[in-house]
This record gives structure tokens, sequence and C-alpha cells, in this order.
């Protein structure tokens, strides 16, 4: 299969297990790399019930300040490989992340409210991300108690603490958390050490999580611009049962398959 990324050029690979990857004779690094993907399955098997995207109850949904989204391509192929496996670290496919700002991370945005200091960068305008490219955005149930916990393990978070109240890390982590940071993520990541620096930048609306995040917690698939038929919005609702598909407009193309007893309306 063809993975593509945001800083990463089309590359032909197959996903594999972390562990099966050959990454280093290091075997206390090794055995941090099974913990990633041990974590990961455990959390994805705990997932349940997932919340409805927010909407209006006129065919819109509604998008509002820190909603958990991450960008990918719109091509099935890779849309069927993150309906399978998840969303995740390009390590899993053998692909170290090239910008040294969180390997063995997977990283997401958030929607901003109207005091965001955009500075020019219309990249991270709400609705310049709901419009322009010919990515699609995944928007993540962030109400679900594994997406809590998948937050918990954001490398961009510990790095801020560990840099301005570092006495609170035994109170938030464990000792197992800390050493995953401290003796993998840390060292191979210095890019995304002071990501959150700069109280304002885009950067604090970013997240790198550890190992990845399961499909199931899509509730939102946002096509954006792209002309897909009725044919292909279907595929992508049964590819993401838990989803609503919806355009750059938040209309409504096609209701979630997976139905639960109360909309979640605003």
């Amino acid at each position: 299969m063809i993975i593509r990324g945001a800083n990463l050029e089309p590359t032909e690979t197959e996903f594999t297990n972390l562990s099966g990857w050959d990454w280093t004779n290091d075997e206390e690094k090794n055995r941090l790399i099974k913990y990633i993907e041990d974590t990961y399955y455990s959390l994805e098997s705990q997932v349940g019930e997932v919340n409805e995207i927010p909407h209006d109850g006129n065919d819109h949904v509604l998008i509002v300040p820190g909603m958990l989204n991450h960008r990918c391509s719109p091509e099935f192929e890779n849309l069927e490989s993150i309906s399978a496996h998840g969303v995740l670290a390009s390590e899993w496919f053998g692909v170290l992340e090239s910008e040294l700002e969180g390997r063995f991370c997977v990283f997401i945005s958030r929607m901003k409210d109207d005091n965001y200091p955009y500075k020019g960068d219309l990249a991270e305008d709400n609705r310049s991300r709901l419009n322009i490219g010919r990515n699609v955005l995944l928007f993540f149930d962030d109400q679900n108690p594994v997406m809590k916990k998948l937050l918990h393990l954001d490398y961009f978070e510990y790095e801020n603490i560990k840099k301005t109240d570092p006495s609170k890390l035994s109170e938030i982590y464990t000792s197992d958390e800390i050493e995953l940071f401290d003796k993998l993520i840390e060292p191979l990541s210095p890019a995304g050490a002071m990501m959150r620096s700069d109280y304002d930048s885009k950067f604090n609306y970013w997240s790198a999580i550890v190992g990845g995040i399961p499909s199931s917690l899509v509730n939102g698939v946002c096509i954006k611009n792209n002309n897909f038929s009725d044919e292909e919005n279907k595929k992508l609702s049964d590819l993401f049962p838990n989803a609503t598909i919806f355009n750059s407009n938040l209309e409504i193309v096609c209701e979630r398959k997976n139905t639960i007893d109360k909309p979640h309306k605003i």
C-alpha cells in the first residue's frame, strides 16, 4: 500500500506491529516500543460507545472550539488503512517521523475560538481548515474515556509540564509513562520539546499522541470540497460507521451508520 502524510512523500509500504520492525538492538528501547504497541491495542479494545458529533438538528454539524481533528489524504486506500488499523504514527509502517517532532506519535489539532491570533497563518484558520486543500478532516469523540486517556499521552504536553512544573510529573504520569517519554520519545524527538513555548502559538492547539488513535473514535469526517459521489460517501460511512459525513459548508451528506438513543445536539 501507499501511505501519505503532511511531511511524508507517498511511500510504498505495509502495516506491521511496531515491534515487528527492526528499529534498534537496544533491549530497553525495544521494550518501550512494545509498551506503546500493547497500550494501543489495550485502549482500542476499550472504546465502547462513541458520541455523535454535535449537530443542530437541521442537517448541519456544529463545529465548536477545541474539537479534535486530524488532516489526512482523501485517497480511499489511505482511508481504508485508517479504518482497519487506526490513525497511526508512521512508524507502524516502518517509516520514522521526518521532522523529529514526535516520533512514534500521531499528530492532531484543535479547532480555534474567535480570539485566536492568526498572525496571517490562514492554514490554521477554522474556515480555511475546513475548505483549503483536497485532504479530509477526521474528527474524534473527545468525551470518550479512551480518547481522554490518549490525550493524556500527549508528548507536547508532557514536555510543557516538564519545563514549567517538573515536580508535578510524578503526580500526573506513571513511572512507565515517564520512562517512555524520557527514554524513547524525547531523545528521538528534540524538535517537539519546545512546541508549547509560545502561549499564543498555533502549536498550542497541536498534540502528539503516542502510538495512534483507534478508528472507532472517529465521529465525523469532513470531506471538504472533494467531489465524492454518493457511492463514495456511503463507502466512507461504511469505513467509519460512528461518523457523520459532512462537507465544507457543514452540511450532512451521510448520517452515521451506528446510531445511539440520544443524538448529541447543542
